[in-house]
């Protein structure tokens, strides 16, 4: 199973917790790629929202709504 670590941290080279649950996905037999939510998703079999330490009110006007479209249409087993 290939798997997309989104990261929500606003600093991109945040991703202790993100290589957390890579680590530990990865031991389960996944094959996992972390990314930050600013790129494109990769296509995978899964979507992951990464941990982040940042309360919702401190990103940009556009992460909220970017944040319900990847709800409704990210492909989820």
């Amino acid at each position: 199973m290939r798997l997309t670590l989104v990261n929500l941290n606003l600093a991109p080279g945040e991703l202790n917790g993100c290589r957390r649950l890579q680590a530990a996905f990865d031991a389960l037999g996944a094959t996992t790629e972390i990314v930050d939510f600013r790129q494109p998703l990769p296509a995978a079999d899964g979507l992951v929202l990464g941990p982040q330490g940042t309360p919702f009110s401190r990103y940009d006007a556009d992460f909220l709504p970017w944040l319900r479209n990847l709800a409704e249409t990210a492909p989820v087993p």
